[in-house]
């Protein structure tokens, strides 16, 4: 991790750019941070596989801007992250919808130098 940078900002910056990056053309950085097991539960409940998150990553709107509330960060081992918040999506600084609240489980690979993301769960805020 670049030092400097609280490691709790650090992983929210990870997640930021999952959201706010434009991938396209660049996508071997965006296979890398996506570990090979990757699986998420969406928030209509499925199981989204990794060529599906890598798809919607890709398609997404790059400019919509998403906002990321009560972060925390649990560590789970030396090379182990959960992160837990709220996104809420900004449209002109404004909500757009009650948001979601995500599980992430991030882990540190020794042998790329990089953290990967393994798990994600997104759940609509009603």
């Amino acid at each position: 991790m670049p030092q400097g940078i609280p490691a709790e900002q650090q992983m929210m910056n990870l997640e930021l750019s999952l959201l706010h990056r434009d991938f396209k053309g660049n996508d071997a950085e965006l296979e890398v941070l996506l570990a090979e097991d990757f699986t998420e539960v969406n928030p209509t409940g499925r199981i989204s596989s990794r060529a599906d998150v890598i798809n919607w990553i890709l398609q997404k709107d790059v400019e919509a801007r998403w906002e990321l509330l009560d972060f925390r960060m649990l560590i789970t081992g030396d090379d182990a992250r959960l992160l837990v918040y709220h996104a809420i999506r900004k449209q002109s600084g404004q909500p757009v919808s009650p948001g979601a609240r995500h599980c992430s489980l991030w882990r540190y690979s020794s042998s790329l130098e990089v953290w990967q993301l393994h798990f994600h769960q997104a759940t609509r805020v009603s």
